[in-house]
């Protein structure tokens, strides 16, 4: 990663949130698969830090940051709120300029610190940030190999001390290869990285992306049985779960089935927002807990957008049966 600057030291912790800064590239991907690009919004984050702020705010602590910077104030952990501030405002050469120039900065500091102590603690947290943040900055830019080696060293052996820690990052770096794999069309690689992220364990958010996977991979029958699940849980994505088993049944020609799905589908629309912004069963880490409610226009689209293909699909079942 040193490719970018030399490694900087840093002497002040802060935690910015990197994972899924990704959701920004969804403006430039509207070739992808259909099922990625409706996901990207929903399931990627960005920390506290960057909600509801205007991109005059965005600049204003952008400028913040770098006048922190030139003080030598927190190197690392200043370069890693930059690299979100500048992923927000779709710079995404900045981004990852900063986000490569944290890791090192981040990676000199786990070097030089005892282990197992608050000051250690925080810093092999803000490397792993820093790793998922470059990882979603070369993701929106399509260099999915990077991303995915970026990705890979979330975990890396400085984690090993913290298991808490570590089953957290692990999870959510297996997730994000995952959705890089899906970028590529490769269900089946990013099915196994899922897998890998459920391990034994049910978190609805990665058994919802295998279950797109599965469906992408035309594994219906065990796509099926994951958004069932979903449609269970007490997890925002069981909002979503009844469009894509309507799919699923109307691809298998089971009218009644499907009919019933979409139904479902539009009451929960109908019952509430659809809170797609608040991962409720996310791991709990002060880098993942909310998304950015810039993003909720977005967000707000999409849902209408499957909302209407959703009447649309009950209107033409309900003639195909009366015919």
């Amino acid at each position: 990663m040193s490719r970018y600057y030399p490694a900087m030291s840093s002497s002040k912790v802060w935690t910015r949130s990197a994972l899924a800064a990704l959701a920004f590239m969804v403006a430039g991907c509207a070739e992808r698969p259909r099922y990625v690009v409706e996901r990207t919004v929903a399931d990627f984050q960005l920390a506290p830090d960057y909600r509801h702020l205007k991109p005059k705010q965005l600049e204003l602590g952008l400028e913040h940051a770098r006048a922190m910077l030139a003080g030598d104030d927190g190197d690392a952990s200043v370069l890693l709120s930059m690299g979100g501030f500048h992923l927000a405002m779709g710079h995404r050469d900045s981004a990852e300029i900063c986000y490569a120039r944290s890791v090192d900065g981040f990676e000199t500091q786990a070097r030089s610190l005892p282990p197992l102590t608050t000051a250690s603690y925080g810093t092999v947290r803000g490397r792993a940030d820093a790793y998922v943040g470059l990882g979603a900055s070369l993701a929106s830019r399509g260099e999915y190999s990077g991303a995915r080696e970026a990705f890979d060293r979330v975990t890396g052996p400085w984690l090993e001390a913290y298991p808490e820690a570590r089953q957290e990052k692990l999870r959510l770096s297996r997730y994000s290869s995952g959705l890089a794999w899906e970028l590529e069309r490769k269900p089946d690689r990013a099915r196994r990285e899922y897998d890998a992220a459920l391990g034994g364990s049910e978190w609805t958010r990665a058994r919802y992306a295998r279950a797109c996977a599965w469906s992408a991979a035309g594994q219906l029958d065990s796509a099926l049985a994951d958004f069932a699940r979903v449609a269970r849980s007490h997890a925002p994505d069981r909002r979503m779960a009844p469009y894509h088993i309507g799919r699923i049944r109307e691809l298998q020609a089971d009218t009644t089935a499907a009919l019933a799905a979409y139904e479902a589908f539009l009451d929960a629309q109908t019952a509430g927002r659809l809170p797609l912004l608040r991962a409720a069963n996310t791991p709990s880490d002060s880098t993942s807990d909310r998304m950015i409610a810039g993003l909720e226009r977005a967000a707000d689209l999409r849902t209408r957008g499957l909302y209407r293909d959703a009447q649309v699909r009950i209107q033409r079942l309900r003639t195909r049966r009366a015919r």
